[in-house]
């Protein structure tokens, strides 16, 4: 990098930090952390390991070895050199210009578009469940789910309007609640494994078959469950600290452990 290239891209970070400087520095190390487990820990992921039966621990810890850490790793260095509200949006933009930072921040909204949308639908489904026989009808009724639609995404920008003050609640909820359930999941299950009442052995130290279903199940499994590790970088503009970079590693650091035994 030449020094006027050096000199442009200084003066386009203070631009930045000078921006993101009214905003409010609510978030702590704890929120970060369970931001961190909210956005990269998630159910769906169970039954693609649920595919894979026993020998589904030989895919995770590849996983966390060859992806999740390195990836961590690299978060770690870009928010020590650039630690900017906007996360990889900012770090996309800065080195490689605006068209690749605005395709980052489109595959943000877009993703987020489409969580919600199909979080409607799930919960449509999990009414309709919890209501037995007589909420059948709402998994099959398109008014059903298009209002719930409506409603969650009414919430979700009412939340952006007020900003974190109000939101980050609803996120450590959400991460607390993950975790909750993800260890009472693993208190029932023990006993009955421990016991050898478990219909199949929930861990088994073998390699399943290197085919290509198994293959592309695993790919899922690592990039798709540890992904979004830099959702905390994101909100780095509104950290409550001075040492922005430093509250960031520190919530990957502790959040990694959680989320990878998770």
């Amino acid at each position: 990098m030449s020094t006027g290239e050096l000199q442009k891209f200084i003066a386009a970070e203070h631009l930045v930090e000078e921006r993101s400087g009214s905003l409010r520095k609510v978030l702590p190390v704890g929120d970060l952390v369970l931001l961190q487990v909210l956005y990269i820990t998630g159910f769906q992921w169970l039954g693609d390991a649920a595919k894979l039966g026993s020998a589904h621990i030989m895919y995770w810890i590849p996983a966390v070895l060859l992806f999740y850490i390195p990836s961590g790793i690299v978060v770690i260095h870009l928010n020590a050199e650039m630690p900017l509200e906007g996360g990889l949006y900012q770090w996309v933009k800065l080195r490689f210009g605006p068209l690749p930072g605005f395709l980052i921040g489109l595959n943000f909204c877009a993703g987020a578009i489409l969580i919600v949308a199909s979080g409607a639908s799930l919960m449509a489904d999990n009414i309709g469940y919890a209501m037995g026989p007589s909420g059948s009808w709402i998994v099959e009724s398109k008014v059903a789910t298009v209002a719930i639609n409506v409603l969650l995404m009414g919430m979700v920008a009412l939340l952006a309007v007020r900003g974190l003050s109000i939101a980050k609640w609803f996120h450590n909820f959400g991460g607390l609640v993950f975790v909750l359930l993800l260890a009472g999941m693993i208190a029932f299950a023990l006993p009955r494994w421990m016991h050898g009442t478990a219909v199949v052995a929930p861990v088994a130290a073998t390699i399943p078959a290197l085919t290509l279903l198994n293959l592309n199940i695993a790919g899922r499994m690592g990039m798709g469950a540890f992904g979004g590790i830099d959702s905390g970088a994101i909100f780095s503009g509104e950290v409550r600290s001075a040492n922005v970079a430093r509250i960031v590693r520190r919530s990957i650091l502790l959040a990694g452990p959680l989320i990878a035994l998770s």
